[in-house]
């Protein structure tokens, strides 16, 4: 089977999902019923306004649907890992499962007056953990270790680019897991005399400071 054929199977279960995922939705209506009972008429016109528009922000910041995504990332491995038919459709079903339950979690706490972040992270946080798990069930050894050097070169390069207050804030929100592994990371590149990627920023104050100190020898022999 092409892994053409492949993907418009899994784009028509996607499509079945989402009509699931509309109704499971409704769930926490009747936890606010007694509470919009009790609301003026001008007070639920406003709160209605309020929840839409922040789905609408949501809805629009999303540049793709699940489908595309998905078979952007599935593209993606196949192209580091040389993926087989089999595990082409393998990754293609749990990349599809990982973007629609983030779809669906992000509308959910758009609707919610007093969104929280940290349970939103540790929400996304517990669906990376199951993507990568589904993944390890069917890539071989060797694609697995290629697989997570990709992604922590990823991480690094990105890293690289943040500045300081970004690299603080992201700190503070990782998980003693996240926090091992970058701690692991590290240690891998020290024994193996490989340096973490410099952004250009720390590039030119490297430069300035030996002009500096070019400029600073040559007074000295003058005087």
């Amino acid at each position: 089977m092409k892994k053409s054929t492949l993907v418009l199977a899994f784009m028509a279960m996607a499509a079945f999902g989402s009509v699931q995922a509309q109704d499971m939705s409704r769930g926490d209506a009747d936890k606010q019923q007694q509470k919009k009972e009790n609301m003026s008429q001008e007070d639920r016109d406003r709160m209605r306004e309020e929840r839409q528009d922040k789905k609408d922000k949501v809805n629009s910041n999303m540049s793709d649907d699940a489908q595309g995504r998905a078979k952007d990332m599935t593209d993606k491995m196949d192209e580091i890992l040389d993926l087989t038919d089999a595990q082409y459709r393998q990754a293609m079903e749990v990349n599809l499962r990982y973007y629609n339950q983030l779809d669906q979690m992000r509308a959910r706490y758009a609707g919610q007056e007093d969104a929280n972040k940290e349970q939103m992270k540790a929400k996304k946080d517990e669906l990376s953990r199951e993507r990568l798990n589904s993944y390890k069930s069917f890539l071989t050894s060797e694609q697995w270790s290629k697989f997570e050097e990709r992604r922590g070169d990823a991480k690094e390069e990105h890293e690289s680019k943040m500045t300081k207050e970004e690299k603080k804030e992201r700190m503070e929100n990782m998980t003693p897991e996240e926090k091992e592994r970058m701690k692991e990371r590290k240690e891998q590149k020290s024994s193996t005399g490989t340096s973490t990627p410099r952004n250009k920023g720390d590039m030119d104050k490297e430069k300035m400071q030996e002009k500096r100190g070019s400029s600073s020898k040559s007074s000295g022999s003058d005087n």
